[in-house]
Formats: structure tokens, sequence, C-alpha cells
């Protein structure tokens, strides 16, 4: 998309910033991007600009700011924060003026996640019960997963992003999906969501949202490198974290519940192939937006057992703690220690469980290389870096 502009948020986060890794490769210098970053940290401005991307002072309160960088762009990556729901407003308020300026519709290439797919499942609900409890935490269970399902209730799907009537029939109270109904809405699709139902769209905007599942793997491109972008992912880190800091490895839960996976450089291929495809003469008759616009971001599925296995092994091997004995109860960590060593987000994964196929990337042409394996080969990279962090401090 020769001399498009380009406006993003988030562009030294981890995805964010692998995504504008990629787009300033030296492969893409023919098509002369036109890029605008937001970024709230004076320092990455200047490293960033020194890269050759245009940047703008602010964080995702800036709502003025917002609306007026998405007035000025083609194509608009949101990788920022997938529950922020009046940034959200704001680019699509800019998306309407670009519109009603132009007369041409822009593109929005929002982050969402397969987190809005959780269920609970037979085996989970006491940890998920003592997990939704009140505490001092301002961040319970509750308001990332809504009403806990009652013990009788055995929801386990594999949904498919080509399903489009599944997704529309999600409840409202799930993680993301306020934010997914109001982009869709704003499609230039004859119908959109509305309260998970179908209603007339609003017709100024393409919309193209992108769920990632749980993402690992370091990302290594030129925003990290020179630009100081961050690229650690938040999940299992996090726990890793948790389980250096405490001294031992454990099971959250009861370990049994199922979640996809997708490496970071396979998740960057994949908001890269739709913008790609946005250009396309001839995309696949798959490739579409608004309400059939929800892309997973998926290479196979784990168990979360295997990756608090997999943590405790590593740790055990550089001197910390032991290897895990599943079948002993002092491997369970006690709900009310978890409430303490990890934060509410981090939580979804110990008490639900998700399962999905991304149809919808592959049909039109994703391709990715790295799945469940390589998932718990990462583990040993992140302890190291955790154990290493310990000690220096």
């Amino acid at each position: 998309m020769a001399g498009t502009k380009i406006f993003i948020t988030g562009g030294t986060g981890y995805i964010g910033g692998s995504i504008l890794s990629a787009l300033l490769s030296p492969s893409r210098a023919s098509q002369n991007l036109d890029i605008t970053a937001l970024v709230r940290s004076a320092e990455k401005k200047s490293k960033l600009e020194a890269l050759g991307v245009r940047v703008v002072l602010g964080g995702l309160s800036d709502v003025h700011l917002i609306r007026e960088e998405a007035g000025k762009a083609d194509v608009i990556f949101n990788t920022a924060n997938a529950d922020d729901l009046e940034a959200a407003k704001a680019i699509l308020e800019g998306m309407k003026a670009y519109k009603e300026r132009t007369g041409k519709t822009a593109a929005l290439i929002h982050t969402s996640g397969t987190g809005v797919l959780v269920a609970n499942i037979p085996g989970l609900v006491q940890a998920f019960t003592a997990l939704a409890t009140p505490s001092a935490d301002p961040t319970p269970i509750t308001q990332f997963f809504g009403v806990p399902p009652s013990a009788s209730s055995s929801p386990d799907p594999i949904y498919s992003d080509l399903d489009v009537k599944a997704i529309e029939g999600l409840p409202a109270y799930q993680p993301h999906r306020a934010v997914d109904v109001e982009i869709v809405k704003a499609d230039v699709g004859s119908a959109a969501v509305e309260g998970g139902k179908a209603g007339e769209g609003e017709g100024y905007a393409r919309t193209y949202i992108v769920l990632p599942s749980m993402i690992y793997g370091r990302a290594r491109g030129v925003v990290v490198e020179k630009a100081g972008g961050n690229g650690v992912s938040d999940q299992i880190p996090g726990t890793v974290k948790a389980f250096v800091g405490r001294g031992q490895g454990g099971v959250l839960g009861e370990g049994t519940n199922v979640w996809p996976n997708v490496h970071i450089e396979d998740v960057t291929s994949l908001y890269l192939l739709i913008f790609d495809l946005l250009s396309s003469p001839s995309p696949p008759p798959e490739f579409a937006h608004g309400r059939a616009g929800f892309y997973f971001a998926e290479n196979g599925h784990h168990a979360m057992l295997d990756v608090y296995t997999a943590i405790a092994s590593s740790m055990a091997s550089l001197g910390v703690g032991s290897p895990l004995s599943v079948d002993s109860a002092g491997s369970r960590i006690p709900n009310d220690e978890i409430m303490r060593i990890l934060p509410g987000p981090q939580r979804l994964s110990v008490a639900t469980h998700v399962r999905c196929s991304a149809d919808r990337g592959r049909a039109c042409g994703w391709k990715p290389t790295r799945g469940r394996e390589d998932l718990l080969a990462s583990v040993r990279e992140e302890v190291e870096a955790a154990v290493k962090a310990v000690k220096e401090y």
C-alpha cells in the first residue's frame, strides 16, 4: 500500500512494537509508508523518530489527540489496550471525520483477545469461586469474566472465527466484548452487532478485529533493539515472576484448563497479512470485515498444568525450588496466595478455559509456524530472566 498513512497506538508495546518493526523492515521500503505512532515516553519518541517514524506524545486518555490522528490515517492499528472503550470511540470518531472529509473509508485493525471466549469448566468451579470473592484487590476475576456459571454447567465449545453467529452470541459481560461491539457497529457492512444481535451498521469504517490467544516468545524487532520497545509478553512471564518470587513453582487452580497459544512472530504476521490484503485486487472470500471480520490468532492448545510444570522444572535446574509433584497437595498454591501474587488479568487463565480455531486467517493465507512445544520451550528463557533479575535486585 504505497504512500499509505498509518496511525498506530501502542507503538513501543509488545504487539504494537512488533507490528511497527515489520512495517519498518527494508522489504517494505518501496511502499513509502507514512507512519505515525502514539507513545507516552519522550525518550522513546526521539528513538522512534530516528527510525523514520512520526511520533505524537500522549496516552490513551488523550482522546482529542487520538481523534485528530485517527482522522488523518488510511489504516489504524490499535494495539495499546483491548478494553479502553473511550480510546476506541475516539479512534472511530476520527475515522468518521476522515470519511466525511475525504469520502474514503479508512481501515481499523483492532486488537482484542481470545479472552472474549473464556468459559469455566467442571473442576475449576471451586478455584473460580474463590478467585471471584471480594478482596483488597481492586480487579477481582469477576471483572474479567462476569457472572460465574453454576457447577453443573460444562461449556467447552471450540469456537471458529468463521462462525459469525457464535461470535455474535457471546455475552456482553465477556472480556473485551464491549469494545468489540462498538467497533463493529462502525463498519460499512449492511449490518453490525448491537448487544449480541444484528443491527444496522453506521457505515464509515472497515473494521478488522484480531484476537491473539496466549502470546509467548520474545519480540526482537528494530523497535525493541533501538527504541526501547517492550519485548516481553505479560502472560506466562507474569506467572514465572510470581513463582520465582515465592521460590517455588506450583499449580494454580486445578491446572486442567486449556488455552490456545501463538508466538509473537506469528501474531505479527497475521496483522501484516490483513494489512496487505487491504490493497489486494482479489482477496480471498474469507477476508471479511465488520460482523465477520474477527481473526483468531492460534496455533495449538496447551493445558495450564503443562506450563506450570515447565516453569518449575526450569526453576529447579537453576537452583530455585524443586520440580512439581502434581499428585502432591503441596504443589497446589492456595487461593488466597494466588490473589496476592497474580494481578487480576493474569488470573483469567487460572480459572478459565478457551478453545478456538483460527480458520479465517488460515483461509486467507496465514501460516503460523510455532506451536505448543515451542511455547513450553520458551519458558526456559523467561525463567532465566526472572531468576537473574532476582539475583541482581
